[in-house]
């Protein structure tokens, strides 16, 4: 079988991947260079975690998920993750924390709570100048470090015979079958056709108008003060930091920076037409971290970077057919990234036949049961 893979994100890349192992033939279409520092897939650092509060169906796929990274370690011959463990806070009962302990108790994942008191003195220079109720503290997840698995997976798929098609726009889908029309006017056909465009799915899928529209999202980095520094180099990522804002955030490890984020901050906008930073964007980031991380009018900010992702109502993996074998995916609701060689192997699998379509959609959209 030969396949065409529009998109050279985390979910194309890994498709592609995933495609290779299994003894197909692969062409990756990229409207930028490969790997393509636009993409939302390719930054210092994305975080992987078993904490998850909403969908529980994930947080049972997330173990597949770790296994499939090992997987691609092993083809890569390195590793680009860094386990750091994992810290939530709750703030009061039933929120995002709250919930997210109750699966870890279901699913009987090792976890710890501690007391405010504990985590001012285990890490004071992440404890929360808020009131709250505990912190949740899981020992697995940590840090992928996404730009160097981008770079590493291009060179690999290159090294495997893989057809890449850098600075190559798709234009249009052909509906007869799997095949695309580049800008110049050339038509690439193949067997297969799967699109892992991210926010740019839209454009070439009508099928997603509504299910999955772009959103801006930007994070900032930061330099901690000297005297913090060796203890942020041992600290956990944080997924929910007890405020309404969905504070976020990666400690800097192994060459990577300190970032932080809000999940409320993100907008719907159009792809390419706003990736410049302004200083409002690192504004409205400081200003939501402002009354959590304590001293943080003595870090310096380094960089304010901005990304694209595809985000509809629930944060649900969404696959839909748009041609004849031609499949789309989207709605990577910025928690994506984790399952990208996950992603891969699943449409992998679909596309050999391997497994049933409506299987396959159900396990993208995390219902297991």
């Amino acid at each position: 079988m030969h396949a065409i893979v529009v998109g050279g994100g985390i979910w194309g890349l890994s498709t592609a991947w995933a495609l290779i192992r299994a003894g197909e033939t692969v062409t990756l279409i990229d409207r930028g260079p490969l790997p393509n520092p636009v993409n939302a897939s390719y930054d210092e650092h994305r975080l992987i975690r078993l904490v998850y509060a909403e969908a529980s169906g994930y947080a049972s796929l997330i173990r597949e998920a770790f296994a499939l990274w090992d997987q691609l370690w092993q083809d890569l011959g390195r590793s680009h993750y860094v386990e750091t463990g994992t810290l939530s806070i709750s703030a009061q009962a039933g929120d995002w924390t709250d919930r997210a302990l109750g699966n870890l108790r279901a699913l009987g994942l090792e976890h710890a709570v501690w007391s405010p008191d504990a985590l001012a003195r285990n890490l004071a220079h992440m404890t929360p100048m808020h009131p709250f109720r505990y912190a949740l503290v899981q020992p697995q997840g940590g840090i992928l470090k996404a730009d160097r698995i981008a770079e590493d997976l291009v060179a690999w798929l290159e090294s495997q015979g893989a057809e890449l098609r850098p600075n190559a726009r798709v234009v249009e889908v052909e509906e007869d079958g799997p095949g695309v029309v580049l800008a110049s006017g050339e038509r690439v056909l193949a067997d297969a056709l799967v699109l892992c465009c991210g926010a740019w799915t839209g454009e070439l899928a009508p099928e997603f108008s509504g299910a999955a529209e772009p959103h801006r999202q930007g994070v900032v980095y930061l330099e901690p003060p000297s005297d913090l520094r060796a203890a942020w180099e041992k600290s956990p990522i944080m997924v929910d930091m007890g405020s309404p804002a969905d504070l976020w955030g990666a400690p800097p490890v192994d060459g990577t920076r300190l970032k932080i984020g809000v999940g409320t901050a993100r907008r719907p906008a159009r792809p390419w037409m706003d990736l410049i930073a302004r200083p409002a964007d690192t504004q409205t980031r400081l200003d939501a971290w402002r009354d959590t991380l304590p001293d943080l009018e003595r870090y310096q900010v380094l960089e304010t970077k901005i990304c694209f992702y595809g985000k509809g109502q629930d944060d649900r993996f969404i696959a839909r057919r748009v041609a004849p074998r031609s499949w789309a995916l989207g709605n990577d609701a910025g928690h994506g990234y984790k399952f990208g060689p996950w992603i891969g192997r699943e449409t992998a699998r679909m596309l050999r036949g391997d497994m049933d379509t409506q299987l396959y959609r159900n396990r993208l959209a995390g219902q297991i049961s």
